[in-house]
């Protein structure tokens, strides 16, 4: 008589737990084993002719198709561009053509970054363009605390006391001319200047729709900018003309004794009939009295020390001096310098 064979139980792969287990009532003894994604050849592609876009090709000669910006190299080098950091400098020597550039102001001013006037709509480097921005005015400690109508100035950023957070961060630029700035100012051009991003700004401080804002009515364009660009320039002037004069890179022209001559300055007296040549062919003379106009301005340079014709070393140290003395003579025009 055969006996049947005793049945074996097969392992289960899933364990009871108890119900007050703190973790899942069942758990796999065996892992399974991890399907990996299967890796697919990359798939060629090709630049556009102008280098901005990226196209994937496609078989049988059929027209190749442009790849999204979140996979497209060049859309992301192009994204990432200004948060990368910066190649590391070698810190040596520089080399003469390097210290003759960095102290040509010319060369400094034609550096600059390329902006278009918002009048003209001409680009220039912004050495010859002046910077304008829309700002609140602060309360005044009378006026601190009461309910008053809040107007946005427009001015030229150029020594603007203003706080950061009562100006607007955009900017427009118009020739630095005071014949531009008188022709904003006499003829209601300025609302030219104020752009798009400056009423957004404007409308958030007022709490008005940006839309609705209107130049005229909403912004002011103070009468006398030309004036206040002017003395601002020359204030300039006559600041770096005293630290020039402390670090004795100013001396009278009767001692350049095998010194070079970056330029000439004339002030009261006498002018010298000397012919300086500056690094573009041109004479580099400037006369001080039309330049700085009032005397309270000569009176400022240290003291009345610089009378008659005053010479100004070559030196890197006074590359800033002289490109001051170039946006003070752009500024002005050949007619009243």
């Amino acid at each position: 008589m055969l006996r049947a064979k005793p049945r074996t139980l097969r392992r289960s792969s899933y364990i009871q737990l108890p119900s007050n287990a703190s973790h899942a009532p069942f758990r796999r003894l065996h892992q399974p084993a991890v399907d990996r994604k299967p890796e697919y050849p990359v798939q060629p592609t090709v630049t556009s002719k102008d280098g901005t876009r990226t196209f994937r090709s496609r078989q049988h000669g059929n027209r190749a198709l442009p790849l999204s910006p979140l996979l497209d190299p060049i859309a992301i080098d192009a994204k990432e561009k200004h948060t990368r950091p910066k190649p590391f400098r070698l810190e040596g020597d520089r080399t003469d053509f390097q210290k003759e550039l960095e102290a040509n102001p010319f060369a400094r001013a034609l550096a600059t970054k390329v902006r278009e006037c918002a009048l003209t709509k001409v680009r220039l480097p912004k050495h010859f363009l002046l910077p304008v921005v829309s700002y609140l005015e602060p309360p005044s400690e009378e006026e601190h605390g009461k309910r008053q109508q809040t107007q946005v100035h427009v001015r030229p950023d150029f020594d603007l006391e203003v706080p950061p957070h009562l100006r607007s961060r955009s900017r427009t630029y118009v020739l630095a001319k005071r014949d531009i700035i008188t022709l904003l100012t006499g003829r209601s051009k300025w609302p030219a200047v104020v752009s798009e991003r400056m009423k957004r700004w404007a409308g958030l401080k007022l709490g008005r729709q940006w839309s609705a804002l209107k130049p005229k009515q909403d912004f002011k364009w103070h009468e006398e900018t030309d004036e206040q660009v002017l003395q601002a320039l020359r204030a300039q002037v006559v600041r770096k003309l005293n630290d020039a004069w402390d670090r004795g890179d100013i001396v009278a022209s009767i001692e350049l004794e095998g010194k070079d001559t970056a330029c000439l300055l004339h002030f009261e007296g006498e002018a010298e009939q000397t012919t300086q040549k500056n690094e573009c062919g041109e004479e580099s003379v400037y006369d001080m009295n039309a330049l700085l106009g009032d005397e309270k301005w000569q009176a400022r340079c240290v003291g009345h020390r610089m009378a008659g014709t005053v010479a100004v070393v070559q030196s890197s140290r006074v590359t800033s001096l002289r490109t001051a003395l170039l946006r003070l003579t752009d500024y002005i025009g050949k007619e009243e310098s």
